[in-house]
């Protein structure tokens, strides 16, 4: 019994492994048998544009500021209170040239005049009686010349008798007194003369500078008046009635309203396309300014270049001197506004939509399938961009967005 027991014991799990091999083969035989089933390749909907290679030359748009071109300090021309100020002088006041601006008390301005024309008719008095006594002198000098003469012959004659011993001692000595005293008669006389011939031009000095006085003084009266230079917009305005200026004392700035431009920055790309074109300056633009929904467009010229590169943003200054804009316009400097200008001319280009660019490579539909071509992006227009390589005028180009794009992929265009 106990042998049996053993036996029994090693041979039922021997029985249930054979059993198990047995049910699982007989499993795998009896399966049902799958058979693939062919499948149509998938076709993708896509769009697609005809390639045109051809000239572009696109608009840049880029951003500036306005600026003023020049700028007038408005300064007191001469000292003292003022008496009266302009409505226009006032901070963004309008003024054409010539249009008074405030008015300084003339009176000591005035009776600076009455003096220097006091002055004047004083020294032209003293003038004319140098001028008298000049001619009564220049007179008496030729007299003088004539006694000298004749004391001269009368000595010559009297030393010719005294030779012969006809006339005394005493008469010639006499005869040389007389003609000594009027030798020196003639050369007082004469320094007379030439003394008033001095006072003469020293005096026609003095009205000369008395004159230009005058002229100062009436200047100085005349700019108690103080006018605008030149049309345009006043600012940093800082003069009240009553206040006493100094001369050379600044009232006012003013911004000469046909001579406002635009600082525009470029980046170095951009600058260095419209140098592929030779120089900027004299090249159009337009402004444009919106306020609100409305844009105000002003025609512009670009001018020159910027004295230095702009650390900040590392690019270039333009400036470009806005047209036909006066004391009329609305624009202002300090307005930001948008510049559209002629972009680099790209010769044999094809403008194609940003979404048919993949990298550097598109693809052409060829019998409903993608085939990759090699590309360079050169530039853009509005949105597109503007490519140049394997790409040729018909060309039939993807510009569908795939998630997964490769070349022999079929298509359909839609």
């Amino acid at each position: 019994m106990t042998r049996l027991n053993r036996t029994f014991r090693f041979a039922m799990p021997a029985a249930v492994l054979i059993v198990s091999i047995g049910i699982y083969l007989w499993l795998q035989e009896t399966r049902p048998q799958l058979s693939p089933i062919d499948s149509d390749e998938r076709t993708w909907p896509v769009a697609a544009i005809r390639a045109e290679v051809r000239d572009w030359q696109p608009k840049l748009k880029v951003y500036g500021q306005v600026i003023s071109g020049r700028d007038v300090d408005v300064r007191a021309l001469v000292e003292g209170p003022v008496i009266h100020v302009s409505n226009n002088m006032v901070e963004g006041g309008i003024v054409h040239a010539g249009d008074p601006l405030l008015m300084i008390d003339p009176f000591d301005h005035q009776a600076k005049i009455d003096e220097r024309m006091a002055q004047l008719a004083e020294a032209q008095a003293r003038l004319d009686e140098y001028k008298k006594s000049h001619a009564i002198e220049a007179r008496a000098l030729e007299r003088d010349y004539e006694q000298q003469a004749i004391s001269e012959k009368d000595l010559a004659r009297i030393k010719s008798l005294r030779s012969e011993d006809t006339v005394s001692e005493k008469t010639l000595d006499n005869a040389v007194v007389a003609t000594s005293q009027q030798r020196q008669q003639v050369l007082m006389r004469k320094k007379s003369v030439e003394v008033l011939s001095a006072k003469l031009a020293q005096q026609t000095s003095v009205i000369d500078q008395l004159e230009v006085a005058v002229r100062r003084a009436l200047r100085d009266l005349k700019r108690t008046a103080l006018a605008a230079p030149v049309s345009g917009f006043l600012t940093e305005t800082s003069v009240a009635l009553g206040q006493r200026l100094a001369v050379g004392e600044r009232v006012a700035r003013l911004v000469i309203a046909d001579a406002m431009e635009v600082r525009i920055n470029l980046s170095d790309s951009q600058f260095g396309r419209l140098l592929q074109d030779g120089p900027i300056a004299g090249r159009p633009a337009v402004v444009i300014w919106s306020v609100g929904s409305n844009d105000t467009k002003v025609k512009a010229a670009l001018e020159r270049i910027g004295a230095r590169i702009n650390a900040s943003s590392g690019g270039v200054d333009v400036y470009a001197t806005l047209r036909d804009v006066g004391i009329d316009s609305m624009l202002r400097p300090g307005a930001f506004v948008a510049v559209e200008l002629d972009d680099h001319y790209f010769a044999d280009v094809v403008r194609l939509p940003e979404s048919a660019l993949h990298g550097d490579l598109i693809y052409a539909i060829v019998d409903s399938r993608l085939e990759e071509r090699q590309v360079m992006k050169v530039g853009f227009y509005d949105r597109d961009v503007l490519v140049r390589g394997q790409i040729s005028t018909g060309d039939e180009i993807l510009i569908t967005r795939l998630t997964e794009v490769s070349s022999g992929l079929r298509v359909e265009v839609r």
